[in-house]
């Protein structure tokens, strides 16, 4: 169960934030909580970064180097800064992801993995992610998939995106090669379009 499902379980241990109080960390530390970055005024809470990289958190082995958790924050912390760059974007497209569409993802991931959708969620939880952690997520994910084929894809060469003519032998290496040239050239794409958004927005990280 582990093995197969982990390629799903993967991004949510980046899990939605939990906005609150200041929170205990490794050692029982409490910490006082503060701003780490704003974005157009919006501030991304340490408490959030930390609550977002929990589960993360706890897949660090135990001769992790010392600063493989401050090393993981800054990485959700970069994250958490595209993700509100992308929301405002979206947020002026009109770009939105319906509960029912989020239902849908997991039951398209528990499909992909051939369990039902209740062994996916008790997975979830054993990962120690609760599910509305998980489902907000999701969302996070359907909504930049729909942003990248609105604004990111567009801007790519259609040459990438043509079907092979009728009738034409396929040939499995060469498609694969393709899918693999297609994500890289929208993911390189994605970064750049982020990179804009992210000059056109007042960006501080603290």
């Amino acid at each position: 169960m582990r093995s197969s499902l982990a390629p799903f379980l993967a991004a949510a241990f980046v899990a939605a934030s939990l906005a609150g109080p200041a929170r205990a960390e490794s050692g029982g530390v409490v910490l006082l909580d503060r701003v780490v970055a704003i974005v157009d005024g919006g501030p991304i809470l340490r408490s959030e970064i930390v609550a977002r990289a929990r589960p993360m958190a706890a897949q660090l082995p135990k001769n992790a180097p010392p600063d493989a958790l401050e090393l993981l924050h800054a990485r959700v912390r970069d994250v958490m800064i595209e993700e509100r760059l992308i929301q405002k974007r979206a947020d002026k497209l009109r770009i939105t992801v319906s509960d029912a569409e989020v239902a849908s993802a997991m039951e398209s991931i528990a499909k992909n993995v051939g369990i039902p959708v209740a062994d996916l969620e008790a997975e979830v939880r054993r990962q120690g992610i609760t599910l509305p952690e998980y489902h907000a997520e999701l969302r996070r994910q359907l909504l930049e998939g729909k942003w990248v084929m609105l604004e990111v894809r567009p801007r790519l060469d259609p040459a990438l995106f043509r079907p092979e003519p009728p009738g034409k032998a396929k040939d499995p290496r060469a498609a694969a090669e393709a899918d693999r040239a297609r994500m890289e050239a929208l993911s390189k794409k994605r970064d750049e379009v982020i990179a804009e958004l992210r000059r056109g927005a007042y960006v501080e990280v603290r």
